[in-house]
Parts: structure tokens; sequence; C-alpha cells
């Protein structure tokens, strides 16, 4: 999907200006797919590794959002479970109320994870 590709780089290793890696990604690839889907929905803040957000796509339709992560997580060697319709339907209803953009350490506190 060209759309990871512009800041992510085609080979999923990111750019340390501009992107993290999708390949063995820490959100991309954890086990529940959930933190994942909520960046796409919402967003991620920039860090001072990566300053630029990953702006959220909540306009896509479930369908395409299921498989744009699918993609993320099967590709580059990653060997996560693949992402249904359901599970972005589900997780944006569960989001539904968030203002702004994820940061790390909401999501860290949300998977139970270090920051």
């Amino acid at each position: 999907y060209g759309l990871c590709a512009v800041c992510h780089q085609p080979d999923g290793l990111g750019r340390s200006d501009l992107a993290p890696p999708l390949k063995n990604g820490r959100w991309a690839n954890a086990t529940s797919p959930d933190i994942a889907i909520s960046i796409l929905l919402h967003g991620l803040q920039g860090t001072a590794g990566f300053p630029t957000p990953m702006v959220p796509m909540p306009g896509l339709t479930d369908e395409q959002l299921a498989g744009v992560l699918t993609f993320v997580r099967r590709s580059w060697g990653n060997d996560a479970s693949s992402v249904s319709p359901a599970d972005i339907a589900r997780v944006r209803e569960k989001t539904s109320g968030k203002v702004g953009f994820y940061t790390n350490e909401e999501l860290a506190q949300a998977s139970g994870t270090a920051p």
C-alpha cells in the first residue's frame, strides 16, 4: 500500500527523521491489533526521534483499514495476525470519544507495557 510507503518507506524500515519502521514495529505487530487500529483512526503524536505525527485516516472504510493493517502486519517478515473489518468497527466504536492524537505513553498504558 502506497499510503504506508510514503513515510515508512517501501521496505517498511521507516526513515529516522520521519517515521518509525513497520518491519518488526512495536505497535504494528502487537499481539492484539487494537493499538495499531487506534493509531490509524486517531493518529500518533510525533516524538523526539520521529517528530512527524502519524496522520489519522478515519475516513477510510473498515474494509480499507483492515486491508492496510493486514498488509502491514504480514509484510516485510512480520507475522502478526490479520485484521478484519469487524476488528476495525469494534475499535472505532470503543475509541469514538478520543480527541487528538495518541501519544506513545497513552498507548503503552493501554497495552500494559513500558513507554
